[in-house]
C-alpha cells in the first residue's frame, strides 16, 4: 500500500450493505499476471478481479467492468478464418520461402498461423505471406503486421511498414522478437496483405520467422472507452481503477525507453479520480513506473505481477480479508529526470559504472544527503544539492493500521573466533483498531572517515504481527557481514573500526530508533 490517505481500504465493513463498484482499466479486464522469459509458466487456472470481486462483496452489490483505456498497442491476433490464399482460392495464408535471389524454394496454403514460423529451412532468405482479408464488420477495422529483421510490408498495394536492419541470434537474446509492434493501418470491406518477412537464422536457436498478424475489429474509439468508464465511475460508491505495464514493454532481456504507463492510462486515472475522489488505484507491474497523478488519488496499491490468483488477492485486499502487508524492494521515483543513473548507456560500447557501492536506493540516499549538508557529501558524481525527492523510498509501505516505535536494545553475541552476531530487539505497538503486519528494518551507518561506504544501507529486518493495541518485542538479526569491506591487502573481509549507528524504521526514509555500535 503507498497511500491511503482517506481510508478507503478495506471497504464493504458493513456486511449488510452492498455496493456500486466501477471496476475500471487495461488491466482489471485482462491482468499483466507474469513476466516474460524464461520465468514463464503455464497457471493451471487463472482467477480474475471483476469474478472474485464480485464473489466477496456484500449480496446485492454491482460490479461494472471496463477497460477504459489501451494499454497494449497491439490488437489481437488475426484469425485465419478471415483469409482466402489468393493464389489458390483456398481457406488460410499463402506462405511462399524465398532464396537469398528472390527464387520460391517451397509455397503452400497455411490454414493456421501462431504468429511464429519454426524450423525453417536453412536455404531460406525470406518467406512472403499473403492473404485476402474478410472485414465484414461495418466500420473502420486496423491490421499490421509485427515483426524483426528485413521486412516490407503493404496492405491493399500502400507500404506500411518496411526495415533493412538483418537481425541473427541478438534479437533471441535480447527477446526483441517476442512482442513486435505492429504499424497498424485502417481498412474495411476487405484487404489485401502482403509481407516479405526475413528468415531469422539464429545459432543455437534455429531458423524461423516471426509474424504477428494483428487485428482490430470496429468498436468504440480510444475517446468513448474513455468516456464510458468516467460516467460508471461517478454513479459507482468506489471506483478501483487497475492500470500498469504489458508484455510489450515489461519482460526478461530488453529494455524500457522509459518509466511510463503504457497508452493513455494516466489520462483514465485522472479523468476517473476527478469524477469520483472515492477512487483506489491499482499498479500491476513488476519494476517502477511514474504515477504523475499520485498526490490526486487517495488510495494507491502496487499489486505487481500477481500470478495466477491475481483477482482472488486483490478482492481479499479490498475486503479486508488479508492486509496489504507488502514492502518496496526499490525506490519510486517521482520523474524520469530523477533516476540516479540515467547516464548508464553505453559510449563507445563502453558503460562507465561510476557509482562506485552507491546502487539503487543508495544512490538516492547519497543525493539526499548531499542536499542536506550543501553538498559536501562525497561519493556518487551525481551528488548534489538539488537531490529529488522520490515519489516512495526504499521499504516503504503502510497497511491498515498504524505504528509507534517503542524501543531499540543492541545485544552482540559471542564471537568464537568470528565477527560477532548483533541483534537488535525492537519494541512496536499497534496504535490501531485492527491487527496488523510491520516489518522493523534496521539500516547501518558508518563510522566517520575510513574507506567509502553508502550513506546508509539495510542490515536486517524482521516481520512482527500484532492485534489492535497491542506490542511485540521483535528480534532483527543483524550479520557481522553487513558491516565488513573486503581489504585487499589481507584478501578478507575486514569490520572498519569507530562507532556504528544502526537505525530502526518503518522504511529507509523513515528511522525511529537509533543505536550506537563501538567496533
Amino acid at each position: 500500500m503507498l497511500k491511503d490517505d482517506a481510508g478507503l481500504v478495506p471497504f464493504g465493513h458493513d456486511p449488510a450493505r452492498p455496493l456500486r463498484v466501477a471496476l475500471l482499466g487495461p488491466a482489471a479486464v485482462e491482468p499483466f499476471f507474469q513476466g516474460g522469459g524464461s520465468s514463464f509458466v503455464h497457471p493451471d487456472r487463472l482467477t480474475y478481479p471483476a469474478d472474485e470481486l464480485r464473489a466477496a462483496l456484500p449480496q446485492g452489490s454491482e460490479v461494472t467492468l471496463l477497460a477504459g483505456a489501451r494499454a497494449l498497442h497491439n490488437p489481437p491476433e488475426l484469425d485465419v478464418d478471415r483469409c482466402t490464399d489468393p493464389a489458390t482460392g483456398e481457406p488460410g495464408l499463402h506462405v511462399e520461402l524465398l532464396a537469398a535471389d528472390g527464387s520460391t524454394l517451397e509455397e503452400y496454403t497455411a490454414q493456421e498461423w501462431t504468429g511464429w514460423l519454426h524450423d525453417v529451412r536453412p536455404d531460406a532468405d525470406a518467406v512472403r505471406l499473403r492473404a485476402l482479408v474478410r472485414l465484414d464488420e461495418t466500420g473502420e477495422h486496423e491490421l499490421g503486421v509485427g515483426t524483426v529483421g528485413v521486412h516490407r510490408v503493404t496492405i491493399d498495394g500502400a507500404q506500411v511498414a518496411a526495415g533493412d536492419t538483418r537481425v541473427d541470434e541478438g534479437i533471441v537474446l535480447s527477446s526483441g522478437h517476442n512482442h513486435p509492434i505492429a504499424d497498424l493501418v485502417p481498412a474495411s470491406g476487405s484487404a489485401d496483405l502482403d509481407a516479405t518477412l526475413q528468415v531469422v537464422h539464429a545459432v543455437g536457436y534455429g531458423h524461423f520467422v516471426r509474424a504477428a498478424l494483428v487485428h482490430r475489429l470496429p468498436g468504440p474509439s480510444v475517446a468513448d472507452e474513455l468516456a464510458r468508464a468516467v460516467t460508471a465511475a461517478a454513479a459507482a460508491d468506489v471506483a478501483v481503477v487497475i492500470v500498469g505495464t504489458t508484455a510489450e514493454v515489461e519482460s526478461e532481456g530488453y529494455d524500457r525507453p522509459d518509466l511510463n504507463l503504457p497508452g493513455n492510462q494516466d489520462e483514465l486515472v485522472r479523468r476517473v479520480v476527478a469524477a469520483n475522489p472515492r477512487t483506489v488505484v491499482v499498479i500491476n507491474a513488476g519494476a517502477p513506473v511514474l504515477l504523475p497523478w499520485l498526490s490526486d488519488v487517495p488510495t494507491v496499491l502496487w499489486g505487481w505481477l500477481p500470478g495466477q490468483e491475481a483477482g482472488t488477492a486483490l478482492a481479499d485486499v479490498l475486503t479486508g480479508v488479508t492486509e496489504p502487508s507488502g514492502r518496496l524492494p526499490w525506490t519510486l521515483p517521482a520523474r524520469f529526470e530523477d533516476v540516479p543513473v540515467p547516464h548508464a548507456r553505453p559510449v563507445d560500447g563502453v558503460v562507465d559504472y561510476a557509482e562506485g557501492t552507491d546502487i539503487g536506493y543508495r544512490a538516492w540516499e547519497r543525493r539526499l544527503a548531499a542536499a542536506a549538508d550543501g553538498g559536501a557529501a562525497g561519493g556518487s558524481a551525481d551528488a548534489g544539492p538539488d537531490a529529488p525527492v522520490p515519489a516512495a523510498p526504499f521499504g516503504h509501505g503502510l497497511g491498515w493500521t498504524t505504528w509507534d516505535y517503542e524501543d531499540a536494545v543492541l545485544a552482540r553475541g559471542e564471537a568464537h573466533g568470528s565477527p560477532a552476531t548483533l541483534t537488535v530487539y525492537v519494541t512496536v505497538r499497534n496504535t490501531g483498531r485492527r491487527a496488523g503486519r510491520e516489518v522493523v528494518q534496521v539500516y547501518i551507518e558508518a563510522p566517520d572517515g575510513g574507506p567509502s561506504r553508502p550513506v546508509r544501507w539495510l542490515g536486517g529486518f524482521a516481520v512482527a504481527d500484532v492485534p489492535a493495541m497491542g506490542s511485540a518485542t521483535v528480534r532483527v538479526p543483524v550479520p557481522a557481514r553487513a558491516l565488513q569491506v573486503w581489504d585487499p591487502q589481507t584478501k578478507d573481509w575486514v569490520t572498519p573500526p569507530g562507532v556504528y549507528r544502526l537505525r530502526t524504521g518503518r522504511s529507509v526514509a523513515d528511522l525511529r530508533l537509533t543505536n550506537e555500535l563501538t567496533t
